[in-house]
């Protein structure tokens, strides 16, 4: 199985795909055109197996400047970079810029590899040397193993197999994370249906594994698996690998996209960057200049913003964001590669610290805030974002750009801490989190609130549910369900039915309602079961609509009232005399006649009476007969 992946860059003709060729026994270019040009077009991938038994990918990079942009997708992802130089030429244009680009992908690992030294004799091969030390200074090859070869004859490349058997040893694949893989070819089987290929940068990848394809944001299914053209059950972290797809036809899908796990990465077209400007860079780099990023296997034409200077200048590192004209998929610390569209340059490479970049201002405390992000670890990025809104598990792995896990054991850290409140004592995707002091001022509003709506709403139980939900914010539905949970379970506040009202509130009326309370409920009571209309009775009495709802609403609470429809109430002891009346009369059950002659009321207060009893579950409907339930 391969787990590595190296790549070989250069300047055109100096020997990659010769190496290559030499390594693996491989030809590398397959491309008619490749053959006639003798130059390579496309990415080449080969492989061969280590002294150990160690898989390692061979990922040939084209070298003409024509072919930049396949050079940038193919080293992206390896693990390790051969930079090979032809001894009988030395250091040429595309040596240095492809020396660039690897930088500025923040490549770390890495040999030198002169090539061709059967065409020079020693005096020339330390000359040559000399140069390439010159060129490396300052740069991750500076201490690197220069390796004399020639890929035609053969000679040192077993001191070579050698010595990249010992820097792979020192790499580590990213197995464990979510699987992530940029799509670089796509083509149509007969018999088989959607393939496509590209190198795994991250995860392991399984037949039958369901995965997301950005940006369309379709799902797929893996319906086989080959690594290097065999087929496999596992395919993990640095394999070249092709995939069988289902869910998805070939025209739908092109170069660039990328297949990650369902619900992790989002597409975006604004980045936040650290970048840096190449120090050769022959250009002063404006505010809203155009360009062409790239990422993974991604070319996509942007702009370049920045946020506190009109224009940088080369050597010089700074904060910024790339406004894109299509959506692609990155992560925090991913690479990408700036480049002038016209004439093509590579002027500049960022380091991504935020992936879903928002429209900002333009001035300095943008800057403060972008740098304050890059600098931040992990539990300080959840807690800056924990501290403005509740968030559930699933939205801060998206948005942290990290794997779940990883955002799961620092949750459960900070919830033990005390740092947050969170919404289950399980933590998974759908446990909603918020730092502790915000939490704390969202229980203060919410007996806020309910302390002001007692103060004008005496007579009322309290407030209803959802109205205290529209005043709270747009607070996740879970999250104030958990916020009211809290607080009724601390004692704070109470359930009334479907309202909410704090725990040491009574309702009561304002003194000159309650007099009129008095003297409606006498009133009723004398009336009997032929009591006025409520609207009518509270115009009778000579109170506004308003008033009249609040003595409702507190006879009701208070128990002196029973309300049969939104017009028509009585008193209790009317209520009960008729029901009790019913019941000695009615036994067995009664029609809507046999209740009007039993009870002697008129229909316009018989039916709201009845359908009270049925609502209340002390009668129910058999036809036209109503039955006393036990």
């Amino acid at each position: 199985m391969v787990h590595f992946t190296i790549g070989i860059a250069g300047h055109i003709d100096h020997g990659k795909t010769t190496l290559t060729m030499r390594l693996t026994g491989m030809d590398t270019d397959t491309r008619k055109e490749e053959k006639e040009r003798e130059i390579s077009i496309e990415t080449g991938f080969a492989h061969f197996k280590l002294p150990n038994g160690e898989g390692v990918g061979v990922v040939d990079v084209p070298g003409h400047e024509r072919f930049i942009r396949q050079m940038i997708a193919g080293v992206a992802g390896i693990d390790l970079v051969l930079l090979v130089i032809a001894a009988d030429e030395g250091v040429m244009p595309q040596t240095r810029e492809h020396l660039d680009i690897l930088r500025l992908l923040g490549m770390e690992n890495g040999m030198i590899v002169l090539n061709k030294v059967d065409l020079a004799d020693s005096d020339w091969l330390e000359m040559v040397e000399e140069e390439i030390r010159r060129e490396v200074k300052g740069t991750f090859l500076e201490n690197a193993p220069i390796v004399r070869v020639s890929a035609k004859t053969g000679a040192g490349i077993p001191l070579l197999v050698d010595l990249i058997a010992r820097h792979l040893s020192k790499g580590k694949k990213k197995e464990s994370e979510p699987v992530r893989l940029p799509i670089d070819r796509v083509f149509s089987v007969k018999g088989v249906g959607t393939v496509v290929t590209g190198t795994l940068f991250e995860g392991r990848i399984t037949p039958g594994m369901r995965l997301r394809l950005l940006p369309q944001d379709k799902e797929v299914r893996v319906r086989q698996l080959q690594v290097h053209h065999q087929n496999v059950e596992r395919a993990a972290a640095g394999d070249r690998t092709a995939l069988n797809l289902s869910g998805v036809e070939k025209k739908e899908i092109r170069r660039g996209n990328v297949l990650v796990e369902p619900d992790f990465l989002e597409s975006t077209t604004r980045i936040d960057l650290k970048i840096k400007i190449l120090d050769g860079a022959d250009l002063v780099v404006r505010h809203r200049s155009r360009l062409f990023l790239y990422t993974g296997t991604s070319e996509v034409e942007g702009i370049l913003l920045f946020f506190d200077r009109e224009e940088a200048f080369p050597g010089e590192e700074l904060y910024g964001q790339v406004l894109l004209k299509e959506p692609v998929a990155v992560k925090r610390d991913d690479r990408v590669i700036l480049r002038r569209p016209t004439p093509a340059l590579t002027f500049a490479g960022g380091r991504v610290i935020y992936a879903y970049g928002k429209k900002y201002r333009f001035r300095p405390e943008t800057v403060m805030e972008m740098r304050k992000e890059d600098l931040a670890d992990p539990e300080e990025r959840i807690l800056s974002r924990l501290s403005v809104r509740a968030m559930s598990g699933r939205e801060l792995y998206k948005d942290l750009t990290l794997p779940p896990e990883q955002v799961y054991c620092y949750l459960s850290s900070m919830v033990a801490e005390g740092i947050l409140f969170s919404t289950d004592k399980k933590i998974g995707p759908e446990t909603y989190f918020i730092e502790a002091s915000l939490g704390l001022r969202q229980m203060e509003r919410v007996t806020e609130l309910l302390n002001d709506y007692h103060r004008e709403n005496s007579s009322q139980e309290g407030m209803k549910r959802s109205e205290l939900k529209e005043k709270v914010g747009k607070w996740p539905d879970p999250f104030y369900l958990w916020l009211v949970e809290r607080l009724i379970q601390e004692g704070r506040i109470r359930e009334e039915g479907e309202r909410l009202a704090l725990a040491e509130f009574t309702v009561h009326l304002p003194e000159k309602l309650a007099q009129k309370a008095d003297e409606i409920y006498l009133r009723m009571e004398r009336e009997g079961q032929f009591t006025t209309d409520w609207p009518t009775l509270v115009a009778e009495m000579g109170l506004k609509p308003q008033e009249g709802e609040e003595i409702m609403a507190y006879l009701i609470h208070a128990g002196k009232l029973k309300s049969l429809s939104e017009k028509i109430c009585w008193a209790r002891e009317t209520w009960e005399r008729s029901l009790s009346i019913l019941r000695q009369r009615a036994e067995k059950g009664f029609t809507l006649q046999e209740a009007k002659d039993i009870l002697g009321v008129s229909r316009k207060y018989l039916i709201p009476f009845l359908e009270r009893l049925d609502r209340e579950g002390i009668t129910t409907r058999q036809g036209e007969v109503r039955c006393w339930r036990k």
